[in-house]
């Protein structure tokens, strides 16, 4: 942070540490999910796999995979923004004890591209 004055205060935390490993675990049901619900719409699969794939036991594992995913996806998310809002907080709050004039705040590229285009 070379770009920041030498007296600004430290972020206070650092995001939960399973994070990466529920996004992955995630990342992996969800592809799973999506390619075994469009793996019978191949033309030259579809006809030879797709009975097999319609089976209600199978059927029932690739939703609940598909749920799993969704819902792990979701909840890491909420945890993370939940724990960069701590800190963005903490950091202001340590700021302004210091009378520094530098505020933090959560969003992406394009709140940020957006704001400065509708401020001038």
């Amino acid at each position: 942070m070379t770009g920041l004055p030498s007296n600004t205060p430290p972020f206070a935390t650092i995001p939960p540490n399973h994070a990466p490993y529920l996004i992955c675990i995630a990342l992996t049901l969800w592809s799973f999910y999506t390619f075994l619900i469009s793996f019978p719409s191949f033309p030259v699969i579809g006809p030879k796999v797709g009975p097999k794939l319609a089976v209600p036991i199978v059927a029932r594992g690739v939703a609940w995979m598909g749920l799993l995913g969704f819902v792990f996806g979701i909840a890491t998310t909420i945890a993370l923004k939940v724990s960069f809002g701590k800190d963005v907080e903490a950091f202001n709050v340590a700021a302004e004890n210091a009378n520094l004039l530098l505020a933090a705040s959560l969003g992406g590229g394009f709140d940020c591209a957006c704001s400065r285009l509708y401020s001038s």
